[in-house]
C-alpha cells in the first residue's frame, strides 16, 4: 500500500479531480465564449428624413391619380446587415379624379393624411458569404423587401355625387390599418468616425383594410377592392455606431 500511496502523489490528483468537479458545470452553463470579430455586435440605430411624391390606387383609373408630396421622419434598428427595423411619421397628401367643388360634377378627393408605419426589412443577397468583398454580391446586399404594419389617419374632401351608387361620403375622418409592401435599397455615403450616411430609395405600396380613405363608398359589383395607395421617398439615414 506505501508503494502505491507514492505512486499516486495527492499533488498529481488534485489537476484530474478539479477537472472532474468542473465538467458538470461546463455541461450546464457552456464554455466561456472569445469575442471574435465576426460574433461581435452588429446592432446600430438611425434616424432618418425622407421625402416624395403619393400616387393612389383607388375607386379611380391610374390615369386619374395626381401625385402629390409627402414627407417623413423616421427611426431604423439594425439587428443584423439583412435585418433592419424601421418605424416611420408620413404626413403627405392623395389627390384623385377631378378638382374638387368645380361647377361639373366629376368624382374627385383630397386627403391630407398622417401614417404611422412599422416595417421589417429583410435584405437577403445580405446573408451570403463576402469574405472576398465581391462587388456584386456587396451591391445585391443594399437591395431589400420590406412588410409589417401601418396606420392612416385620413382627413378627406370628396365631390358630392348625386347617384347614390357612388357612394358620396363627402368628408372623412378616420383611422384604418393598412399592410405595406416595400421594395427600396439603402447605399452608404459617408463615415464620421463610427457613424454612417446612408442614402435611402423606397417604394412602399400600402394596402388599407378600408375602402373610405377616397371619400367613396361605392355600391356597384365592380368594387370589389378596398383603397389603396403608394408612396416613392428619397431620404437620408444617420446610422449611429454602437
Amino acid at each position: 500500500m506505501k508503494n502505491i500511496a507514492r505512486i499516486i502523489d495527492v499533488k498529481s490528483v488534485r489537476p484530474l479531480v478539479a477537472i472532474f468537479l468542473l465538467m458538470p458545470v461546463q455541461l450546464i452553463f457552456g464554455q466561456p465564449s472569445v469575442p471574435t470579430p465576426a460574433s461581435s455586435p452588429s446592432e446600430s440605430v438611425g434616424v432618418s428624413l425622407h421625402s416624395g411624391f403619393t400616387a393612389t390606387h383607388m375607386d379611380f383609373k391610374w390615369s386619374a391619380s395626381v401625385p402629390s408630396p409627402v414627407y417623413s421622419v423616421g427611426l431604423h434598428y439594425f439587428a443584423q446587415p439583412y435585418l433592419t427595423l424601421s418605424l416611420d411619421l408620413q404626413r403627405g397628401l392623395l389627390k384623385g379624379g377631378s378638382a374638387l367643388y368645380q361647377e361639373k360634377k366629376a368624382t374627385g378627393f383630397e386627403n391630407n393624411y398622417w401614417a404611422l408605419n412599422l416595417s421589417f426589412r429583410f435584405a437577403p443577397v445580405a446573408l451570403a458569404d463576402n469574405n472576398e468583398n465581391d462587388k456584386v454580391i456587396k451591391a445585391l446586399s443594399c437591395i431589400y423587401l420590406g412588410t409589417g404594419i401601418g396606420l392612416i389617419k385620413s382627413n378627406t374632401l370628396s365631390n358630392s355625387m348625386p347617384l347614390t351608387e357612388y357612394g358620396s361620403l363627402e368628408k372623412y375622418k378616420g383611422s384604418d390599418l393598412y399592410l405595406p409592401v416595400e421594395l427600396g435599397m439603402t447605399i452608404p455615403l459617408a463615415r464620421q468616425f463610427k457613424n454612417q450616411f446612408l442614402l435611402n430609395v423606397n417604394l412602399r405600396t400600402m394596402f388599407c383594410f378600408s375602402d373610405e380613405i377616397d371619400g367613396y363608398l361605392p355600391t356597384v359589383n365592380a368594387n370589389m377592392y378596398n383603397d389603396a395607395f403608394s408612396t416613392c421617398t428619397v431620404g437620408v439615414i444617420y446610422k449611429f455606431g454602437l
